[in-house]
């Protein structure tokens, strides 16, 4: 059954648009057409900055809320626990996020020998889940449009969400 998870989809990168909106974080693209690695995708507007990078990029605690916005808003839809709808694989926003913040803690690996996150990390990423958490609230009804559009679509450039955006305002 495909739909429901084109659905929880949407939403999730529903809240990833809405916190680069928020945060003023440029992309281009938005799209839930699966791949091998995820059920959809953000495309950023220009070079991706490289994690070796990131530490010294001028917005990285807005890279890290944007992480989290993904997983707070389908959590929100689905009405279960963030955990459940944060992937912590190579390729998901959670380990993305847990590795942007080790960088700021200048830990080389998440890896520990007992499989858990170090508890500096986990207490460091509370004010980022917690910001992702209060703008997918904030902005819940335009959530729900944007995937809702998204959902039939199944992309959206920055222009289409602009539009999206705009008559919402009016």
């Amino acid at each position: 059954m495909v739909e429901p998870n084109l659905k929880n989809a949407a939403y999730h990168e529903a809240g990833h648009v809405i916190a680069h909106i928020e945060t003023e974080e440029e992309f281009r693209e938005v799209t839930i057409i699966p791949t091998k690695d995820s059920q959809g995708n953000i495309y950023a507007a220009g070079e991706v900055v490289p994690l070796s990078e990131t530490i010294d990029y001028p917005n990285y605690s807005n890279l890290i809320t944007i992480c989290f916005a993904g997983p707070c808003a389908e959590a929100k839809w689905r009405h279960c626990d963030f955990f459940n709808c944060c992937s912590f694989s190579e390729h998901g926003d959670g380990y993305r996020a847990y590795e942007l913040i080790s960088e700021g803690y200048a830990t080389k690996s998440l890896d520990t020998p007992d499989g858990k996150l170090p508890k500096s990390i986990r207490a460091a990423s509370r004010p980022f889940k917690h910001r992702a958490e209060c703008l997918v609230n904030k902005r819940w009804k335009l959530i729900n449009i944007v995937a809702q559009t998204l959902f039939e679509r199944k992309s959206l450039t920055i222009k289409e969400i602009g539009v999206i955006v705009e008559k919402f305002y009016e």
